[in-house]
């Protein structure tokens, strides 16, 4: 009987070597943009964050493939930004031994979320993940001894400065450096993904995706899997909020806690297509790119009406996204 999975079709796609060429092909040639000579400081600090988006996108459809739909991504995000800048600011941590404690912070909320949740299913667990990231919010925000409240916090260093021979990679007045940190996170998210999709891991998370009783009826320990999924998600999530907080030199909590910054990750990755490993990587770089470059110059006061347009367009003319699948 033929398989009508897409993941399926879109694993056997990959394997067959021509999605993965086109797509490593594609990440390297972004290694030379920051030779290009008009890329100024500003292109390369929008790719920078489109880069960052794209592997918040990609780490929120990890959790997807195994059929979990989180609300609350914002809050993974969230403590890895707060996680890291306090470490730096309070301890004088250096930077990334503090991105590190970030993404392991976010990691292992995620896993205290999961033994309590995962005993929901469906939507109930998405309300419940919204829920928690409210909850975590409105701590961050009235525990001013610690986070500084609803001010945020501010002078948040960058990387600190490396010196290889004559040569400085200042990561303070040069963009090209988190340029190519940027780059390297959503490397590994891809190269994250593809393991997945090829490892038996990847296979118990589609069974729960599809059947998922079915899936527990055939020996498919489904909190187990559930939570490896839902812990790798939240350990890039949490990655990518302390490389932003170093990159921003600031966080408030209404930001890096917000709704649109949890629903942005499921409205790119649907753009995009979840059923292939570039999908959620070509929508969230194609819209936010489009949103900086375009709406944000034409609308500044409502560019934002771009990711309600492009959900439109997904559920009317393209269900799969941008990608297809198959």
């Amino acid at each position: 009987m033929r398989n009508t999975d897409p993941f399926f079709w879109s694993q056997a796609h990959w394997e067959r070597g021509e999605h993965r060429r086109g797509l490593l092909l594609f990440l390297f040639a972004l290694l030379f943009l920051p030779l290009v000579p008009w890329f100024g400081d500003y292109i390369l600090f929008v790719l920078t964050l489109a880069y960052l988006f794209a592997t918040l996108a990609m780490s929120w459809t990890l959790l997807a493939r195994a059929g979990q739909i989180s609300l609350g991504h914002a809050a993974f995000f969230g403590l890895g930004a707060y996680g890291s800048a306090l470490l730096v600011l309070r301890a004088h941590a250096n930077p990334v031994v503090a991105v590190a404690f970030g993404a392991a912070l976010a990691a292992l909320f995620a896993w205290l979320m999961g033994k309590v949740f995962f005993r929901f299913g469906g939507l109930y667990f998405a309300l419940a993940t919204f829920a928690i990231n409210e909850v975590v919010k409105a701590v961050v925000s009235n525990f001013d001894s610690l986070t500084n409240g609803s001010q945020g916090l501010v002078g948040i260093p960058p990387f600190s400065p490396i010196t290889i021979g004559p040569l400085t990679i200042d990561f303070l007045h040069t963009r090209w450096p988190n340029y190519y940190v940027a780059w390297l996170l959503m490397f590994a998210v891809v190269w994250t993904t593809r393991w997945l999709m090829r490892a038996r891991v990847g296979l118990a998370f589609a069974a729960i995706r599809e059947r998922e009783l079915a899936a527990a009826s055939l020996g498919v320990d489904l909190g187990l899997y559930k939570g490896r999924a839902l812990l790798i998600s939240a350990f890039f999530t949490g990655l990518c909020g302390a490389f932003y907080a170093h990159l921003i030199h600031f966080l408030n909590p209404n930001e890096v806690f917000s709704l649109s910054l949890s629903a942005l990750p499921l409205v790119m990755s649907m753009f995009g297509g979840m059923t292939t490993i570039s999908g959620p990587l070509i929508g969230a770089l194609t819209l936010y790119l489009v949103d900086a470059f375009i709406f944000q110059p034409l609308f500044p006061f409502s560019h934002q009406m771009l990711y309600g347009i492009a959900i439109i367009g997904v559920l009317l003319f393209m269900p799969r996204g941008l990608s297809g699948g198959r």
